[in-house]
């Protein structure tokens, strides 16, 4: 008699089971009818405490996202993109879900096999990256500033001693000292301070 550990079915089960990614099977109804142990690490319910619940629980917080990917399953029978869930404990994790659709023999018993990898880490880079980007040209556009104010504050110099109109030398102080203030914030902000402080 054959070892039953040795059959293909017992093979596949075993394989899914030790997937990195969370393995997750629901039905049409939003019914969850497996876990294997990655989901439930990933999402904190067992097995036994998400069999027959609302996979909405886990999956699609925002309404729209399910109506995406549902709609999607049932024209092309799968569906791949990002999902924001969250995990038992509240926590929102983001997950790359790539879901596939297997046939019943009624429209009713057909089940969505989905393989999440979460990147909720991948995701935190990709926001600290955009951030220094975006940081970085803030920078740039403040020396653009500082560079475009310079002749203001130099020709403002050189118009003072050439005018002699007091009106006239009253608006260029002016205009003077509305650039050198500029001039200092300018470098205020280039060197990490609050506009608030200065």
């Amino acid at each position: 008699m054959s070892d039953p550990n040795e059959s293909p079915l017992w093979s596949f089960q075993a394989l899914i089971e030790s997937a990195p990614d969370a393995v997750v099977v629901y039905d049409l109804d939003n019914q969850v009818h497996y876990l294997n142990s990655a989901a439930q690490a990933l999402y904190g319910w067992t097995a036994i405490e998400m069999e027959k619940r609302s996979v909405t629980e886990i999956f699609y917080p925002e309404q729209g996202a399910r109506d995406v990917a549902v709609q999607a399953l049932q024209e092309t029978g799968s569906w791949t993109g990002e999902l924001q869930q969250v995990g038992r404990n509240g926590e929102p994790c983001a997950v790359w879900s790539r879901q596939q659709m297997i046939s019943g023999a009624t429209a009713a018993t057909a089940l969505i096999v989905c393989f999440n990898t979460e990147v909720t880490e991948s995701q935190s880079v990709r926001d600290l990256a955009q951030k220094d980007s975006s940081i970085q040209i803030n920078r740039e556009t403040l020396h653009d500033l500082n560079n475009a104010i310079a002749p203001i504050v130099l020709s403002s110099d050189i118009l003072k001693r050439m005018i002699t109109d007091r009106k006239a030398r009253s608006m260029i102080s002016m205009m003077e000292k509305s650039a050198n203030k500029c001039t200092a914030l300018v470098a205020k902000l280039l060197a990490g301070e609050s506009p608030e402080n200065r």
